[in-house]
């Protein structure tokens, strides 16, 4: 059995592969179905909160039509003693689909995890990138 540590790496190189190839059953296979994703800084006119694999997907489906990302890097990844948390700080450079400008944005996630699936994702990014990036 891997310990934990190994488990939140692999948890985080499946999340992020699967938004690379855009494989939204993938990604969204490691989610509970009661999971909530939570972005504490979104601008206005963003999901704050998404509660269930529903509105979960509903948002990721339309995250094509907002944003490429092309790559992932840089990722530090810290787990609690608990063997319940991850916390990932990383990077990505992708484009914003719309209007062809860079979106270079730096993510810090907190991620409860239960029996080996995403319970809570706590995402930490910059609003003024995304707002750069997505307006004319």
């Amino acid at each position: 059995m891997q310990n934990f540590y190994q488990q939140a790496n692999e948890i985080l190189n499946t999340f992020q592969n699967s938004l690379l190839k855009q494989d939204l059953e993938r990604w969204l296979d490691l989610f509970e179905e009661e999971a909530v994703l939570e972005f504490p800084y979104a601008p206005e006119d963003f999901p704050k909160r998404l509660a269930g694999k529903a509105e979960i997907r509903a948002h990721v489906e339309g995250l094509p039509d907002l944003l490429k990302i092309d790559t992932f890097s840089s990722l530090n990844l810290f787990t609690d003693s608990n063997k319940s948390t991850i916390i990932a700080e990383y990077n990505c450079n992708g484009t914003a689909t719309q209007t062809g400008k860079p979106y270079p944005q730096t993510y810090i996630s907190v991620i409860e995890l239960h029996d080996g699936k995403i319970k809570r994702f706590k995402d930490y990014w910059n609003p003024l990138i995304v707002l750069e990036s997505v307006q004319s």
